[in-house]
């Protein structure tokens, strides 16, 4: 929570656990996966939600009638309906309001990349989200990889969603399963000393196919210049 609030200078938000079967349908969202409330004291209330996302989203759009451009978070459960037995998850989601000329997903995932940075998680990986869910962009989506297990997804809200909820700006959002991300943070930090030499930094610029991945780019880098590389940091593009 500190992270977010003083860090990144996100607002938490405190939603209710239920949705109506009108949000479900106009994120297409499974039905048949979610835990319907007999006795709900709405419509509005009638579903126990599968992500934090729809909530959120309906906040955004009461935060922008007095913020301009409004970021936020929410830490809180899920329930998913399986054959056995429901799947409680605890998640970490956060939605953000963009301008329409900004590169909502891009700022989205430095945001996020700086959190895992504080918090201790590293060699987290953005890697390809094949058949992302209706309400995502299909070409603004990524899935979290960590430890080989994917722990969430970074994405901008599909446009014609956007519209259909009277946005006329850009929405990104992220979902990260809390429980796996705990359990694989980082306690023990090491401290060495300085380097008697002084290190150097090189800017190189390459020219790529549009469509090749920052992380085979990195693994590229990272396999020819080890053990002399330190660090990677992608500085620009144009």
């Amino acid at each position: 929570r500190e992270i977010f609030a003083y860090a990144l200078n996100f607002n938490e938000v405190y939603n209710y656990s239920f949705y109506s079967k009108k949000i479900i349908a106009d994120f297409s969202l499974d039905e048949d996966k979610h835990l319907r409330i007999l006795n709900a004291l709405s419509e509005d209330q009638s579903h126990l939600r599968i992500s934090l996302i729809p909530n959120l989203v309906e906040s955004l759009r009461e935060a922008a009638k007095n913020e301009e451009f409004p970021a936020l978070f929410e830490i809180g459960k899920t329930y998913i309906n399986e054959e056995f037995m429901p799947e409680e998850k605890k998640m970490l989601s956060s939605v953000a309001l963009f301008k329409k000329e900004i590169n909502a997903f891009g700022v989205m995932k430095g945001k996020l990349e700086e959190f895992f940075y504080i918090f201790g998680i590293e060699n987290a990986e953005f890697i390809e989200k094949k058949n992302p869910e209706e309400y995502i962009h299909p070409h603004q989506c990524a899935e979290i990889k960590f430890r080989n297990k994917i722990i969430g997804k970074i994405f901008t809200v599909h446009p014609l969603l956007a519209e259909k909820l009277d946005f006329t700006d850009r929405i990104a959002a992220f979902e990260l399963d809390l429980s796996m991300l705990s359990a694989g943070k980082k306690t023990n930090i090491k401290f060495e000393p300085e380097s008697k030499f002084p290190s150097i930094d090189f800017d190189v610029s390459v020219v790529i196919d549009r469509k090749t991945e920052v992380a085979a780019l990195r693994a590229v880098i990272e396999k020819a210049a080890k053990p002399l590389l330190k660090t990677i940091e992608l500085f620009d593009s144009y």
